[in-house]
């Protein structure tokens, strides 16, 4: 959009209401068609006003949806045997006495349109990054497919536990970013060990834990690592509220908190690329245009609004989170800019 400005306007003011829709956009996580890629412009306020000079102008302000960008690449077991996509690195183990089960974290992809990748068998050994198989757009499906290998574990061990009959599983915490372990009382009386192995740690890191010191192959092969804290501390007890139930007089569960906000350890976005066809650097040198007009000032392409909204929005959190630390625009020449999060 150009605006000449001179005299003649009403009241020498410039006001400009824009929507423009692109059709093309990323597809649709749900298998729906994909929605309108929107660029939405909306100022209504003095832009110019009292003055003789020609000035061009040309805005945009462009808004997505964080819901289809990941909060973590899930990661599988590598090897040139290894023949199954979804069979993660990612383990946790309990143990009951000398009853020792371990279960990795299974892979359930959000994508169903993506084409599979290749196993890592047929991939050199590695992992096949080339599309976005992999990647995991809700914090609460992460959680889901832990609490899965939880169910797992729990279930496989023999004898069964004497009085613990719900497995323990994680959930988004009282503040934002933050996952908090749940454990049944009974759980605890029972002596039974929680461990994730060296993969899931870092995306858990924030729970109370104790490193495993007898780090011999024995441990590292059960994915023994690291040992989740469960205890009662005096405070940290509660129930679970179920419909239709009556609510016990002695709490049931164990709350352990987690002591930071987690989603940072996660593969979180570190930088967004805006390609542009304005110019980042003033358009003419020498205080002049192209009409061989003097121009008195320039004014340099910047991101004065940069605004994250609807936080609480679970599946785009951890592009939220992220957006809410330092970010630093950088000017990389007359088509790029750069926002480094940190």
């Amino acid at each position: 959009m150009k605006i000449k400005v001179d005299e003649r306007n009403e009241r020498n003011i410039v006001r400009y209401v824009v929507l423009r829709t692109n059709q093309k956009s990323e597809t649709s996580i749900s298998g729906l068609p994909p929605e309108n890629a929107r660029i939405d412009i909306l100022l209504e306020k003095n832009l110019v006003e009292n003055t003789k000079l020609e000035y061009f102008l040309e805005v945009e302000r462009l808004m997505f949806s964080s819901i289809t960008k990941p909060v973590q690449i899930f990661r599988i077991q590598a090897g040139f045997a290894q023949a199954d996509i979804n069979l993660g690195t990612y383990s946790v183990t309990m143990q009951l006495a000398a009853d020792v089960r371990q279960e990795f974290v299974i892979y359930t992809p959000q994508n169903l349109v993506e084409l599979l990748p290749k196993p890592p068998s047929e991939n050199l050994g590695l992992q096949d990054f080339s599309n976005t198989y992999y990647l995991v757009t809700s914090i609460d499906l992460m959680l889901e497919m832990i609490n899965t290998a939880f169910t797992a574990a729990f279930n496989a061990l023999n004898p069964v536990p004497p009085n613990a009959t719900v497995p323990p599983f994680l959930i988004l915490g009282k503040h934002e970013g933050e996952i908090d372990l749940i454990v049944q009382n009974d759980f605890i009386t029972d002596g039974i060990i929680l461990s994730v192995n060296s993969a899931l740690w870092p995306l858990l890191s924030a729970l109370p834990y104790r490193a495993n010191i007898a780090q011999s192959s024995v441990v590292a092969i059960l994915g023994q690592d690291y040992v989740l804290t469960t205890r009662f501390d005096g405070s940290n007890s509660f129930n679970l509220i179920v419909p239709g139930l009556a609510i016990p007089a002695i709490p049931q569960f164990v709350r352990m908190q987690g002591e930071f906000i987690q989603i940072n350890s996660w593969d979180r976005i570190e930088r967004i690329e805006l390609v542009t066809s304005l110019n980042v650097v003033p358009e003419y040198s020498n205080n002049v245009n192209s009409n061989n007009k003097l121009v008195t000032s320039h004014v340099i392409f910047n991101i004065q609004d940069f605004r994250v909204i609807n936080t609480r929005n679970l599946s785009a959190f951890g592009v939220a989170q992220d957006f809410g630390k330092n970010i630093f625009i950088s000017n990389l020449g007359v088509y790029r800019i750069v926002i480094q999060i940190e």
